[in-house]
């Protein structure tokens, strides 16, 4: 390690943040190709850890922007986390819990249970007011954590609920904006010379075209490879897991794939598809980032945090990604109304 950080210090800074931009990206890659090897367990624990990790870089971010440091703030936002995603995620579970009273009550009354934990946090965050000066900068923070939760926990959770339709909903979107961020940032680090927005100098216009050139190739041929029964075949959800728990049988999964027949609409038609989702993720995806930038440039931050070498924090690697979650339900279930799929 000592030897590649020392050949990497004789580099220029550029070709130096090229190369562990390099490491770092297909260290994730292969993270995430293990996760969907691991079925819908491992890509529903992916996006709520995802959630987590930008949540807390924006709450910080937040926090230093506002110079507020009360520890009781703190804990209000992330009980503001829990609650959000209580009212989102609750609705959709579909799990018998008559075995378990308890939490078959609190399943069966979700709304009034999550209601009531948010008009308490409101009734808190009003008695919390007692210092004049803090008032704007509290505020401040209650709306900024209201607006990154609608940002990450309903696209977050739109995403969870295409993907039981199908693996391939949550890796098409995904894998295609993770091909289109590398082709633009490819092109645009060895052929970029026209800045192509304010909110992101770094960003070219040679980057973007020919990024979205390659991405219409490289994310039609990666849609075609990605008909696979274990990709297209829908998650069935076990009724009775948390039942079967209770009583100390861990032999059953929460999620299995089911075996199914490739639908002929994404059999016949998968260049089409291709096609169509890599254009979105060419022209409107790398609008997510873009809007992450404006407000990094806006708050005079370089990034959102550290954690992975070379990208920054996690939203600076998954910012065009929770765009994409909500285009990929979108999608499918524009094809299932109009009887495609």
């Amino acid at each position: 390690m000592d030897l590649a950080d020392h050949a990497l210090a004789r580099l220029p800074p550029r070709w130096r943040n090229w190369i562990t931009r390099m490491i770092s990206g297909t260290t994730l890659i292969l993270s995430f190709s293990v996760l969907v090897s691991m079925g819908p367990i491992g890509l529903i624990s992916l996006t709520y850890l995802v959630e987590f990790a930008c949540y807390n870089e924006v709450l910080n971010m937040g926090k230093n922007v506002l110079n507020v440091k009360e520890p009781e703030i703190t804990s209000w936002c992330w009980y503001l986390f829990l609650v959000i995603h209580w009212l989102i995620i609750a609705p959709d579970i579909s799990i018998d819990l008559s075995g378990l009273p308890m939490l078959d009550v609190l399943f069966k009354y979700h709304l009034a249970f999550g209601f009531t934990a948010y008009m308490a946090l409101i009734v808190y965050f009003v008695f919390s007011m007692v210092r004049d000066q803090l008032y704007m900068k509290r505020y401040a923070l209650f709306a900024w954590c209201h607006i990154w939760l609608l940002s990450f926990a309903l696209p977050g959770h739109l995403l969870n609920k295409a993907m039981l339709h199908g693996l391939m909903w949550y890796v098409l979107p995904m894998g295609i904006i993770t091909i289109n961020d590398i082709a633009a940032y490819m092109v645009g680090f060895f052929c970029g010379r026209t800045p192509l927005i304010k909110l992101s100098p770094k960003k070219t216009k040679e980057g973007f075209i020919g990024g979205g050139l390659l991405t219409l190739l490289l994310g039609t041929t990666f849609t075609c490879y990605l008909t696979v029964p274990y990709l297209v075949c829908p998650v069935q959800i076990n009724p009775d897991y948390l039942s079967n728990v209770f009583h100390g049988d861990f032999s059953t999964s929460l999620f299995t794939v089911t075996q199914c027949q490739i639908p002929s609409m994404l059999q016949d038609y998968s260049v089409l598809n291709g096609v169509f989702i890599s254009l979105f993720c060419s022209l409107i995806g790398p609008f997510g980032g873009f809007l992450a930038s404006g407000l990094k440039r806006a708050c005079k931050r370089k990034n959102f945090g550290s954690f992975i070498p070379g990208h920054g924090g996690v939203l600076d690697r998954c910012d065009c990604m929770f765009l994409m979650a909500g285009f990929s339900y979108v999608y499918l279930k524009t094809l299932q109304t109009a009887e495609l799929l």
